[in-house]
């Protein structure tokens, strides 16, 4: 699986900085994670979520009391730096990405819950075209491959868009909430994964 998103030439993302990440994480994890793609630090250490969002996540999977290692599986929409950082517009290679990585992933690790990291990861992986600050925090039951896998679902803000002051533009109260009060907002929405994970436990 890993070796397979290392290899992959399917799509022109690959030539901007020749930088597939592999996915991190244990393939019996029962939480999935998914973000946009990977950036700069990603890409220097080879592992998904690892620069200064990717801690901000880690910080709060853990303080939830769920293991980075044992608990959760981190991945990408895209397994490639985009130039620039700069989402594709182009919806070829982000498909190839899905069908030929991250569709195999999930069925590989089949996880219980799955939660899409920011509002591109929420977009591509749910088929959503509303906004993520109007759906970050409201779970609900998904029907995945092909209604052979049911998984709890939950959008979250990503910690980049946390980091930055209220936007006033926006009749939106999240826009509104300053970067502690968006920080606050996404710890809580990653906190509550563990209290879910229990109930499908018990």
């Amino acid at each position: 699986m890993r070796e397979s998103i290392r290899s992959c030439h399917r799509c022109e993302v690959r030539k901007a900085y020749d930088s597939p990440v592999p996915c991190a994480g244990s393939v019996t994890a029962p939480v999935m994670f998914i973000g946009e793609a990977p950036g700069a630090d990603e890409v220097e250490q080879g592992k998904p979520f690892v620069g200064m969002s990717g801690r901000m996540l880690r910080s709060a999977i853990e303080d939830a009391g769920l293991s980075c290692d044992d608990d959760v599986f981190i991945t990408n929409v895209i397994c490639c730096r985009p130039f620039n950082n700069k989402f594709p517009s182009d919806t070829y290679p982000i498909d190839m990405c899905m069908d030929n990585h991250l569709l195999t992933q999930i069925d590989i690790v089949r996880p219980r819950i799955i939660v899409a990291v920011g509002g591109q990861a929420h977009r591509w992986v749910r088929g959503s075209d509303v906004g993520i600050t109007k759906v970050c925090g409201g779970w609900e039951d998904w029907e995945v491959m092909a209604d052979e896998l049911t998984v709890r679902y939950l959008p979250t803000l990503h910690p980049s868009f946390c980091m930055k002051g209220p936007d006033d533009r926006y009749d939106n109260p999240v826009m509104k909430l300053t970067s502690p009060e968006r920080v606050e907002l996404f710890r809580a929405h990653i906190a509550s994964i563990k209290d879910e994970l229990d109930e499908l436990e018990e």
